[in-house]
């Protein structure tokens, strides 16, 4: 995986992927930083069904939820011998999806589908190169993500976002249907919304009845790492027209107005975290994972903590599975590893 720009941060990151976003600067805020919090060591992501003899590598991902079951969407997928090179692992998928368990680290994956998701585009034919953003919940069955069009070349870059309805009626064929094929393309003051993560407004507060949706854009000497939020009701988040973009001080209807909430590298997530009170973005920077916080959705957003890193290599694409720990005390962290062939990896983050 690698992207084109024409900034240091994105020169290093055509090496190593996600690990593009510049150290956060220090900015006035309401918020504290998060606490610096105890690690655990890491372990690798695996699958309770694996092929005999085989194990999957999966490369970035996004949590979602539908009703009561929890998942992640994987971006690209590759099926790996035991006890052989990376460099043998035959390419499975450009995505795929499998199964939070009850036990961090191990995800059940569906047995005859949920890879290759929405890859084709329904106006040209063309099969496309597909992420996912984080998944909300519609129903007991269906939930509303967003695609991440990765289809350009040379390399990849993030052309443009959607949204698409996930559906779990047969969990072990799940489907994928797009509302549209292109939304945000990120140019032309806009943001590629969805990109980035999404959260549902906490209850009982000023955020309550709405989701919001984040995204990467240009800003002034910062190509692609600002990062921009929408809201949206949900019964209205397959219509475009509905949904509203912060300038700043407003919600408002015109996404050309819409201003920077933080900077961060692109496939950042957000979760709503009940221990810390408030909102927790993750991002990475080269072998860095790091986190801002903010008591609302648009922010402000506090300095910057840096949680761990990784002495190996780069690491990239940090998003929380907070189905694990409802309080919010723990949160089981998965990102992924560029020195052990981009492998899913899991720690578990404890909250002083």
């Amino acid at each position: 995986m690698q992207y084109t720009h024409k900034s240091l941060a994105f020169m290093l990151s055509s090496l190593f992927p996600f690990a593009h976003a510049l150290p956060a600067t220090s900015t006035a805020s309401a918020a504290p930083a998060p606490p610096s919090p105890s690690v655990s060591k890491n372990k690798n992501v695996i699958s309770n069904d694996a092929p005999s003899g085989y194990y999957y590598a999966r490369d970035g991902g996004n949590y979602g939820q539908i009703g009561s079951t929890s998942f992640t969407l994987n971006c690209d997928t590759l099926q790996c011998p035991k006890h052989k090179p990376k460099a043998s692992c035959p390419y499975v998928n450009n995505n795929s999806m499998s199964f939070l368990t009850g036990k961090p680290g191990v995800v059940h994956d569906p047995a005859s589908g949920g890879r290759g998701l929405c890859a084709k585009n329904t106006d040209t034919g063309k099969t496309e190169h597909i992420w996912f953003g984080s998944t909300l919940s519609l129903s007991d069955t269906q939930g509303l993500s967003y695609l991440i069009n990765v289809t350009v070349g040379p390399g990849e870059s993030w052309r443009n976002t959607a949204p698409v309805v996930i559906d779990i009626s047969n969990p072990e064929d799940p489907t994928c249907t797009r509302v549209s094929n292109s939304w945000w393309n990120g140019i032309e003051n806009q943001a590629t919304y969805g990109g980035s993560g999404a959260v549902v407004g906490q209850a009982g507060t000023a955020d309550a009845g709405y989701w919001y949706i984040y995204g990467n854009g240009e800003d002034a000497g910062d190509e692609k790492l600002a990062v921009y939020v929408a809201r949206v009701k949900p019964a209205d988040a397959k219509t475009q027209s509905d949904y509203q973009y912060w300038d700043g001080s407003s919600w408002q209807s015109d996404q050309t107005k819409a201003v920077t909430v933080l900077s961060g590298g692109l496939q950042g997530s957000i979760s709503y975290n009940a221990h810390l009170g408030g909102y927790l973005y993750l991002y990475s920077y080269i072998n860095y994972i790091q986190a801002r916080f903010a008591y609302h959705p648009q922010g402000p957003w506090s300095d910057v903590t840096s949680l761990f890193n990784n002495p190996g290599g780069v690491i990239y694409a940090p998003v929380a599975l907070p189905n694990f720990d409802a309080s919010g005390k723990t949160t089981e962290l998965m990102y992924s590893n560029h020195a052990h062939g981009h492998q899913q990896q899991i720690v578990k983050v404890t909250w002083p």
